[in-house]
């Protein structure tokens, strides 16, 4: 083997190494680390802290494809003793795995934020205490994306964490995974 093929054949094994470590780090093999559950926050002058919680949370349909619009159904119970007459849920995506073998090794290099999109929706649904109400929260999701002119398929893996506020405030959150075929 030619001393140029040597270095560079070395280059493509450190180059993968490298990545191996960077799509590796942080991993915790007992598993994905707990929903998160915030702490309800009130705003100035707000009376008191709504009893509201996420019941349940799933997608209307099995199958999506990069491009459609995705609706996540969540089963919102009034666990207080007041009505609830203002929600509002943000949905934040966070691309985890891209199935474009170039684009997903990119990935890696982009930071939380850049791999993310928040989608705010406001409802006016009445849940009195001790019932539920379903708030459909529809989000479009783009097909793909141009990068230096060339354009890329944004299928692959979502982590979604869907937050609830009440009456302006935080209540709940809840997590799954979309896969945009």
């Amino acid at each position: 083997m030619k001393k140029a093929s040597k270095i560079a054949l070395i280059l493509f094994i450190a180059a993968i190494v490298v990545a191996s470590a960077l799509l590796y780090a942080g991993h915790d093999a007992s598993g994905p680390a707990p929903t998160p559950t915030p702490t309800p926050t009130l705003p100035e002058g707000h009376p008191s802290i709504p009893n509201a919680r996420i019941k349940t949370i799933s997608f209307d349909k099995d199958t999506y494809y990069a491009g459609d619009t995705v609706v996540a159904m969540l089963e919102v119970e009034n666990t207080g003793d007041a009505s609830i007459t203002s929600e509002r849920v943000d949905i934040r995506a966070t691309c985890t795995r891209l199935d474009d073998p170039i684009a997903n090794f990119a990935l890696n290099f982009k930071s939380e934020e850049e791999r993310t999109e928040t989608y705010p929706m406001e409802f006016s649904e009445l849940i009195e205490p001790g019932q539920t109400g379903t708030l459909a929260a529809a989000f479009n999701t783009p097909a793909e994306v141009e990068v230096s002119g060339t354009k890329v398929s944004l299928a692959g893996d979502y982590n979604i964490m869907a937050t609830l506020s009440v009456d302006g405030v935080t209540v709940d959150a809840k997590e799954l995974t979309l896969t945009l075929h």
